[in-house]
C-alpha cells in the first residue's frame, strides 16, 4: 500500500511537470527570443515573402573558421591584383572579414537574405573593399565575373541532422540545384568554387560537367553528415566530398 501511494505521488509530480514545461516552454522560448540579439535577428530579418529562398536557419558563424580553404584561396590568386570574391550567406560579415585578411587586394560581396544579419555587417564594415547586401537586391543581380564564390554551411538544414530522416522537405535538391545554377553564371571560367557542410553533393548535380575539384591535399575529406540525393531520399551518413571545383567552361 505505501509502495503505491509513492508511486501515485511521484507520478502526480511528474503530470505537473510536465504541464508546467508545456505551459511555459513557449514563453521562455520567447524571452530568449527578445533577449538574445541574434535569435530575434534570426526570426524577425527575413521578409516573410522571402523565406521560401531560405536555406540555412541559423546566423551561427566564426572568424577563420576554414583556415584551410582560406589559405588555398589566397595562394590560387597570390598574382591578381584584385580577384572579386562572394560571400553566399555571409550571415553577420566574419567570412567575409576573414577573408580580406587573407587577401588585403580582393573585393569582397557578402550576401544574405537576412536583413538583421546585412544591417550587422554594415555596422562593423569600415574597409572599402567589402560590401554588404541582401540576397533580393540589386548588388547581387549585377554580379559577375567572379574569381571565387564561397557557399560555406549554406545549404543545408539542422533538422535533416535527425536520424529518424530519411528525406528532406525544407529544403529540397531541387532548390539546391536551381540556386547553384544562378551562381554558377556569376562565376567565371577558372574562378574557384567552394561549397562545404551541404546537405547534397554538387558532384549530383547537371552543373557538374562544368568543374573539376581543385587538387590539393586537404580538398577531399570524410563528410558524416546525412546526404541526400536528386529524389530528396537520405543516401548516407557517410561519403567522400570534395570541396574546392574550378570552373572550365
Amino acid at each position: 500500500k505505501l509502495k503505491n501511494t509513492i508511486r501515485e505521488f511521484v507520478y502526480s509530480l511528474n503530470r505537473r511537470y510536465t504541464f508546467t514545461y508545456r505551459l511555459l516552454r513557449p514563453l521562455w522560448k520567447a524571452f530568449r527570443l527578445f533577449r538574445e540579439p541574434r535569435r530575434r535577428g534570426e526570426f524577425l530579418g527575413q521578409p516573410l515573402l522571402k523565406r521560401k529562398h531560405q536555406f540555412q536557419d541559423s546566423t551561427f558563424t566564426l572568424h577563420y573558421r576554414y583556415p584551410r580553404l582560406f589559405e588555398q584561396c589566397r595562394l590560387y590568386f597570390q598574382h591578381h591584383p584584385a580577384p572579386r570574391i562572394l560571400s553566399f550567406g555571409c550571415s553577420t560579415g566574419e567570412e567575409v572579414f576573414s577573408l580580406i585578411e587573407y587577401m588585403p587586394q580582393a573585393i569582397i560581396a557578402g550576401i544574405d537574405i537576412n536583413r538583421w544579419c546585412i544591417r550587422e555587417c554594415n555596422l562593423k564594415n569600415t574597409n572599402e573593399h567589402i560590401s554588404f547586401d541582401l540576397r533580393h537586391s540589386g548588388l547581387f543581380d549585377e554580379l559577375t565575373g567572379l574569381d571565387a564564390i564561397f557557399c560555406m554551411a549554406v545549404f543545408q538544414r539542422a533538422a535533416n541532422r535527425d536520424k529518424k530522416v530519411v528525406r528532406t522537405t525544407k529544403i529540397t535538391f531541387q532548390r539546391f540545384e536551381r540556386e547553384l545554377k544562378i551562381l554558377d553564371k556569376k562565376l567565371r571560367v577558372g574562378g574557384l568554387f567552394f561549397i562545404d557542410v551541404c546537405d547534397f553533393d554538387l558532384a549530383d548535380t547537371l552543373l557538374y560537367t562544368n568543374y573539376r575539384p581543385l587538387e590539393f591535399d586537404a580538398n577531399r575529406i570524410e563528410n558524416d553528415l546525412p546526404v541526400f540525393g536528386r529524389d530528396n531520399e537520405k543516401i548516407a551518413n557517410t561519403r567522400y566530398f570534395h570541396r574546392v571545383f574550378v570552373k572550365l567552361r
